[in-house]
């Protein structure tokens, strides 16, 4: 069986191009040891989602559905602990791409980061950066149905707008503001009772505070 995968051509200088990449494609071993599953890419993103091909573990059967760290290919041999979870019985075969959002990475995060961590309760007031980014939309909307007052920023008018469709009370742009203290103020005169960040530096944070500075 061939198998196909996106690499570096070589190193990469400024911003990204076609140039830079190229695709492979190489013979893979089809033979599986115990806790192995052969896995075909249904659609990628920086969290692979696959079928089963084949499997060699008690957890997942031939054609389940499943989430995996196999990498930009479109076959691949995963070993048991970079085989995430089964995701059939929540979406259909039409609706794989949920799978790397609502029920994904993105979706499972915003659920857990934001209800663990943060515990809402109703009338908080909660500031989510980012707002109009896969985690970031989720934490409002989730806020939204807990009965918390919702604030974003994020860096376009457009997603200003898309992040206010999805029921964020206040929502300003970070890029044209002169202030943005100021621009929390405005959005949230009573304060921020829970921050949600989405644009730190190595991972998402989260705060829960009383503000009015």
């Amino acid at each position: 069986m061939k198998t196909k995968y996106l690499t570096k051509a070589k190193e990469l200088e400024g911003l990204p191009k076609v140039s830079d990449f190229k695709i492979v494609e190489e013979d893979i071993d089809e033979n599986l040891t115990d806790g192995e599953i052969l896995t075909e890419a249904g659609c990628i993103s920086v969290d692979p989602f696959i079928r089963v091909l084949a499997s060699k573990n008690k957890k997942y059967q031939k054609r389940n559905l499943v989430m995996d760290l196999g990498g930009w290919k479109t076959i691949c041999k995963v070993a048991d602990e970079l085989c995430w979870y089964r995701v059939d019985n929540l979406i259909s075969n039409k609706d794989i791409t949920k799978g790397l959002g609502v029920v994904g990475m993105p979706g499972i995060t915003a659920y857990f980061g934001f209800l663990d961590f943060c515990q809402p309760k109703e009338g908080e007031t909660v500031m989510v950066n980012g707002c109009a980014g896969a985690v970031g939309s989720f934490v409002g909307q989730i806020a939204k149905i807990k009965g918390c007052q919702v604030v974003g920023c994020c860096g376009s008018d457009e997603k200003v707008a898309f992040a206010k469709s999805l029921g964020f009370d206040e929502v300003f742009n970070s890029k044209t503001e002169k202030s943005w203290p100021e621009a929390i103020k405005r959005c949230a005169p009573n304060g921020i009772d829970c921050f949600f960040d989405n644009v730190s530096w190595s991972s998402t944070g989260i705060g829960h505070y009383k503000s009015n500075e």
